[in-house]
């Protein structure tokens, strides 16, 4: 019985793994490199899986693409999909969108049927609609239109925004979560953008948001399995899905308030006005007009989008103090020049030459955006290559996963990639083609990528110039960044001790 047993166990495993190799040589694809197999039922799943529970998930799709191939074939129980940091292939995913598409099944699309940016907004698009609304707002996020926008900005930093951070600090120094605290601040910005009919508050916007990334984004693999049980069984679910509407009825109120204001005769759209021009974007979908309702909700898709952008820059300088709880000395310095250099005009933004160096390194070493898919469609590639591989027509669409991650921490083009090194940004420094995507490249890159870096100085000179800003673990665990996500989380809170900033020269005349 027992020797039966094991015969039949032996004859499942040997046919699961001939499915296996008869499906990659089927589709043309035994060609393309795997790494060894460690379960011939499960295929590289625990092996991935064991790599999620030591937070190396993205390290180890590192190792593999140096070791066997820039692109490989990984199984899971009897699927296969491919990753790649082939920069011959990134190139062609970020110009040729007739073959590579986004993908439908991305978290931040939808959650149980409830649609939170959808799948026609101007980052989840695709097709002509898309096109044509990324050619629109190309002009609002155009290096030349960010003057507008710093000077919309500029009054919300030193008044709202700094306002907070004082009340904070004025009873002595205080510990806080920065990330929250970042998070309220750049939730705010979107109020002098034309979002300031929104009735939820900076602080409520940012709270959201994070509640409903907590809903689809585990930061452990042994959060995945009680998610199950967490946001689909309970009460979890339907508070997550409230949140979601609460937020789209709330901008769809801001939306058609500002459809009647722009109704009005001899009504222009400020250069500053992003939800103006959002509503311009979406007045046609490349084909034809769009009808009013269509136009709303189109809007409300981006303007979620907005709100998960403004979450990333947080994410962003959040993961930029964590590295610099490390380097003491390199905080200093850049302190010591944002506080040095004043800040009147957008032009100034540019003499933070060492800011920029750290905010670099930081989009290098912690990119907000950590991976991403596309479907591959060979049919209708001209070359009918993946890379270096031909792909028949036959094997149909094909999922491909990429890492922004596994590019900036590949030593083959960053030497010591775990070291926090601003310096490495010199004048004369070029990155390899496709080697540094932070904000990606090509058609798909961050329409965004110039205001957030604008944002982002912005934001830094404010908090240097009035606070003083320290590690305080208060003996607790370190904040660590997850490789499981898709976006930048850290796994704790990012503590800090915040402190009103006195120059030196206030010191020496209270002394005097």
């Amino acid at each position: 019985m027992l020797l039966t047993i094991c015969a039949m166990v032996c004859t499942l495993i040997y046919f699961t793994y001939r499915f296996l190799d008869i499906q990659l040589s089927r589709y043309g694809l035994s060609a393309i490199p795997q790494p060894p197999v460690a379960s011939l039922i499960h295929g590289h799943g625990k092996m991935v899986t064991r790599a999620k529970r030591r937070n190396k998930y993205l390290d180890q799709m590192r190792d593999w693409t140096n070791k066997y191939g820039a692109t490989i074939v990984l199984h899971f129980t009897g699927r296969h999909f491919f990753f790649t940091a082939d920069p011959l292939v990134l190139r062609d995913i970020a110009t040729d969108l007739k073959c590579y598409r986004k993908a439908r099944g991305v978290h931040n699309r939808q959650f149980q049927g409830q649609k939170i940016v959808g799948y026609n907004s101007i980052l989840s698009g695709n097709g002509t609609g898309w096109a044509v609304k990324r050619r629109s707002m190309s002009h609002y996020f155009a290096k030349a239109n960010m003057r507008d926008i710093f000077d919309a900005a500029k009054p919300h930093m030193e008044g709202p925004i700094l306002n907070k951070w004082k009340a904070l600090v004025q009873d002595g120094p205080i510990a806080v979560d920065l990330i929250e605290l970042l998070s309220t601040t750049f939730e705010s910005y979107v109020f002098c953008l034309g979002f300031d009919k929104l009735e939820h508050t900076p602080e409520e916007i940012g709270f959201k948001i994070n509640e409903i990334l907590d809903a689809f984004m585990p930061l452990k693999t042994d959060q995945e399995k009680r998610l199950i049980l967490r946001y689909f069984f309970n009460e979890h679910k339907t508070r997550v899905i409230k949140t979601i509407q609460s937020l789209r009825s709330d901008i769809k109120q801001a939306v058609i308030q500002r459809f009647e204001e722009l109704s009005a005769p001899d009504t222009e759209i400020k250069s500053s006005d992003m939800l103006g021009h959002l509503m311009e974007a979406n007045k046609t979908n490349g084909e034809r007009k769009c009808e009013p309702h269509e136009q709303v909700e189109g809007c409300i898709d981006d303007a979620m989008t907005v709100l998960m952008v403004m979450d990333n820059m947080t994410k962003q300088l959040a993961a930029l103090f964590l590295f610099l709880s490390d380097c003491p000395e390199i905080q200093e310095k850049m302190f010591s020049e944002l506080r040095e250099i004043p800040v009147e005009k957008m032009s100034d933004l540019n003499n933070l030459v060492y800011t920029e160096k750290c905010l670099l390194e930081a989009l290098r070493k912690g990119p907000a955006l950590r991976r991403g898919i596309r479907k591959y469609m060979p049919g209708l590639s001209e070359s009918g290559k993946l890379g270096n591989y031909r792909i028949p027509e036959s094997a149909g669409s094909i999922s491909i996963w990429f890492s922004e991650y596994v590019m900036h921490h590949n030593p083959i083009w960053w030497p010591e990639p775990e070291v926090f090194d601003p310096e490495r940004w010199q004048p004369d420094f070029v990155p390899e083609p496709y080697s540094y995507i932070p904000f990606y490249v090509g058609a798909r890159s961050c329409l965004a990528k110039h205001m957030a870096m604008m944002l982002m100085k912005l934001t830094l000179s404010g908090i240097a110039k009035n606070f003083d800003i320290i590690p305080a673990w208060d003996g607790k665990r370190k904040p660590i960044i997850s490789q499981i996500p898709p976006v930048l989380r850290m796994n704790n809170n990012l503590t800090m001790e915040v402190s009103a900033h006195t120059p030196p020269e206030m010191t020496v005349t209270q002394v005097s």
